[in-house]
C-alpha cells in the first residue's frame, strides 16, 4: 500500500488490503456511540457532516470489533495502538474489545483527556469534561519513548540547597525503596552505621559507594557536626540536571480545538494536533508508519507528516479526505513524502 497518502472508501476493506505487521502506530478516533448527527457549516455554506447513529450497541460493538482485528493483525510486534473514545462506550470497548483481541497483558494505559473546563448547563449530574485514550501495545517489546513534563512551580521551590560546589541547587530524595517495592530489599553493608528502612535500600553498595565518592548524598547532622544516625541518608538531585516529572495519564495542558484556533479547519470533533504530537512522540521514532483509519480533518496525518513519519488515512467521507489533503498541501515538503 502507498504511503503518505489518503485513502477514501470503507475502512474494512482498505484495513484487509495493508501487509500483516507493517504499521508502528494505530491512533484511531472513531464514532463514540453517541446516536448523533454531527454538522458544521462554513462561512460558505459548505457542510461537513458525519453520522454516529447505530442500531443498538452491539452493533456498535460488532462495527467497531471486525476493524480493530484488521488492525491487531497490520501492527508490528513493536507496534501501539491509541483508541479514543468516551463514556458512551468505553467500558464495552475495553472489555468486549480491546482485551479480547490485544490480551489483558498488553494494556498500558487509560489516558484522560481533559478536553474542556466545566460548564454550567448540566442538571442531576457532574460535568462531563474529558475523554478516554486506551493505550495498548502488540506486545512486551513495544516502542516507548518517555517523555518528561516541565517542573511546575510548587516543585521547582523545593530544590533549595546548595553545595556551593558549582553544580546548582538540588533537591532530597529517599535513598530507600517504595513500600510497594518492598520485594527488592536487600542488606546493605554501606550504611551499616544506620538502621535499615523496613522497605530496604534502593541501591547496592558498589551503587551507593559512587554516588558518595560524587558527593550525591547528603548525611543529616546534628548542632555539633556529628552525623545524625536518626535520619537516613538522602540522594541529591539537582535542578539542572532534572529531566523534569515523567509523563503521567491525565493529560490536562491542552483542550478541544476552539472556533478561533489557527487549527480549527471546520470539521466537527477536530482534535489538537498537540495532543496527536504527544501520542506521536511516545510510540514511534523518525520514519516509522502512523496509520488512522478514521482519520477525519487529518490532524493525525497532519502531525505525522511534520514529526518525520510515513502515515496512512482513512475515511469514508469524501469532504473530510479533502480538508485533510489541504491541510497537508499547506505544509513544507516532508523528506519522507515518496
Amino acid at each position: 500500500m502507498e504511503l503518505n497518502k489518503f485513502y477514501c472508501g470503507d475502512n474494512l476493506k482498505i484495513l484487509k488490503d495493508i501487509e500483516p505487521e507493517s504499521v508502528d502506530l494505530i491512533y484511531l478516533d472513531p464514532p463514540f456511540f453517541t446516536n448523533r448527527n454531527f454538522m458544521v457549516i462554513k462561512n460558505d455554506n459548505e457542510v461537513n457532516t458525519f453520522s454516529d447513529i447505530f442500531k443498538s450497541m452491539e452493533d456498535y460493538i460488532s462495527f467497531l470489533k471486525e476493524r480493530v482485528v484488521e488492525m491487531h493483525r497490520i501492527l508490528k510486534p513493536t507496534g501501539n495502538f491509541f483508541l479514543h473514545c468516551d463514556y458512551h462506550a468505553n467500558a464495552y470497548i475495553r472489555v468486549f474489545i480491546l482485551d479480547k483481541i490485544f490480551k489483558e497483558k498488553n494494556f498500558r494505559n487509560e489516558i484522560i483527556w481533559k478536553r474542556t473546563s466545566s460548564n454550567n448547563c448540566t442538571k442531576r449530574k457532574v460535568s462531563t469534561i474529558h475523554d478516554t485514550i486506551f493505550y495498548y501495545a502488540k506486545n512486551m517489546n513495544n516502542t516507548y519513548n518517555q517523555e518528561y513534563l516541565e517542573i511546575c512551580k510548587n516543585t521547582r521551590i523545593k530544590y533549595n540547597r546548595d553545595d556551593g560546589d558549582g553544580r546548582g541547587l538540588y533537591n532530597l530524595h529517599p535513598l530507600y525503596n517504595r513500600p510497594r517495592l518492598t520485594s527488592l530489599k536487600r542488606h546493605k553493608e554501606y550504611f551499616k552505621e544506620y538502621e535499615a528502612p523496613p522497605q530496604g535500600w534502593s541501591y547496592n553498595d558498589k551503587t551507593l559507594e559512587r554516588l558518595d565518592a560524587d558527593n550525591r548524598i547528603f548525611y543529616h547532622k546534628k548542632d555539633d557536626g556529628s552525623l545524625d544516625y536518626n535520619h537516613l541518608p538522602q540522594k541529591k538531585i539537582y535542578l539542572n540536571e532534572s529531566k523534569g516529572k515523567t509523563l503521567i495519564s491525565i493529560w490536562d495542558e491542552f483542550g478541544c480545538v476552539q472556533g478561533f484556533s489557527t487549527e480549527y479547519c471546520h470539521y466537527p470533533t477536530q482534535k489538537p494536533e498537540k495532543l496527536l504530537e504527544r501520542i506521536i512522540k511516545i510510540s514511534t521514532n523518525e520514519g516509522d508508519i502512523v496509520l488512522d483509519p478514521f482519520c477525519g480533518s487529518g490532524t493525525t496525518c497532519v502531525v505525522a507528516n511534520r514529526m518525520g513519519r510515513k502515515w496512512i488515512g482513512i475515511d469514508k467521507n469524501e469532504n473530510a479526505i479533502k480538508i485533510a489533503k489541504d491541510r497537508i498541501d499547506e505544509q513544507p515538503l516532508n523528506i519522507f513524502s515518496h
